[in-house]
């Protein structure tokens, strides 16, 4: 099995537990002030794995264009799952394979190239998210377009993370985002809402959730990243949409259709696809950088 695709299923996990609950506390509290929380809790967390890191980030605007990314993506899509379930957000974000896989290679260089096996994986995982919803996604909504938003900014955010890891070490480059997160996001609410956002009490244990699986998925992302090509990282995260089913089942009371379980197996059969691709198994100028500390 592949490590980079691996990581990529794995964090895939930890993030639908970490949408789970910020579903669950949309009805309370707005997208910026959840993406707030998920970073002020992750920071304490990533500081303890930080031993043999270092904070010391040498190229500080690729991580601020990544840093950027990412912050505008995870606020706009808190935001959208206030009003889309997780399996319909989860079709929409399944485009981020796609952007990233058209763009890598020109942003970071011809070795980024996206094999035949990996398209046709990102082709198949698409088709079958796409056979799930179906029969009831409506794209021509407003939560629509802030999720397709919320996609572009995402892809954006993972082909500067590919470059970004190859030169920064992955606990640094997290440790950074969180804190960066945690003061853009806090920034903007006490200036245009002058206010400090705290959670209801009923809230507190979903919050802290919140920080807890997002800090454990961006430390398996970041290392996916590192072990693997960008386009096939990326194409890994269409069992996200499994992952989403399950999670909409059993929280959400929310049965999956005929549709939903065809589309599944199809997107099985995606991540099984990259799963067999032993050729882009780890990209080797990452491993010469980043060797284990």
């Amino acid at each position: 099995m592949r490590r980079g695709p691996l990581l990529m299923i794995l964090a895939s996990l930890m993030f639908t537990v970490m949408v789970t609950a910020v579903k669950y506390c949309r009805s309370e509290m707005s997208g910026i002030d959840l993406a707030f929380w998920r970073g002020l809790v992750s920071v304490p967390l990533v500081a303890l794995t930080m031993r043999g890191a270092g904070f010391r980030l040498r190229h500080r605007g690729l991580f601020l264009a990544r840093a950027g990314f990412g912050v505008a993506a995870m606020t706009l899509y808190f935001t959208a799952t206030r009003g889309m379930s997780l399996v319909d957000l989860n079709l929409v974000t399944r485009l981020q394979p796609i952007l990233v896989g058209l763009a890598a290679p020109w942003v970071l260089g011809r070795d980024e190239r996206a094999g035949g096996r990996t398209w046709l994986a990102a082709a198949l995982g698409l088709t079958g998210a796409a056979v799930i919803l179906a029969p009831d996604l409506s794209l021509g909504s407003r939560w629509g377009l802030v999720a397709f938003a919320a996609t572009g900014c995402s892809a954006a955010a993972h082909i500067a993370l590919r470059r970004l890891s190859t030169v920064e070490h992955g606990r640094t480059i997290v440790f950074w985002f969180h804190l960066f997160m945690t003061a853009a996001t806090g920034l903007l609410v006490a200036v245009f809402e002058r206010r400090f956002p705290w959670p209801p009490r009923e809230l507190w244990i979903p919050v802290l959730t919140i920080g807890v699986f997002a800090t454990i998925g961006q430390l398996l992302v970041t290392k996916a990243y590192a072990s693997a090509r960008a386009p096939l990282v990326a194409a890994s995260s269409y069992a996200g949409v499994l992952w989403s089913l399950v999670a909409d089942l059993t929280v959400f009371d929310l049965v999956p259709d005929a549709a939903a379980l065809a589309g599944g197996v199809l997107v099985l059969g995606a991540t099984a696809l990259i799963l067999s691709d032993r050729r882009a198994e780890r990209a080797p100028e990452v491993q010469a950088v980043l060797p284990e500390r």
